[in-house]
């Protein structure tokens, strides 16, 4: 119950994605990625941030994913 929350999978799944959520952020690398991107579903629970908007993770001083280029 007081587990990791669960990494909805791309293309749906219940959660904060669903929501609003447009990027996902790794506080460790300060890099941020699209929900789909393969390593955005590789972030540590602990180090995964959320964004509602790419302004949002650009002004926190997050740099896009040079692979799924949010």
């Amino acid at each position: 119950m007081w587990g990791a929350a669960p990494v909805p999978a791309p293309g749906g799944g219940a959660g904060k994605q669903a929501s609003g959520t447009h990027y996902i952020g790794n506080a460790r690398s300060k890099i941020f990625h699209l929900p789909t991107c393969e390593w955005a579903q590789k972030i540590a629970p602990q180090n995964r941030v959320e964004f509602g908007s790419r302004e949002e993770a650009l002004s926190a001083g997050y740099r896009p994913c040079r692979v799924c280029r949010p």
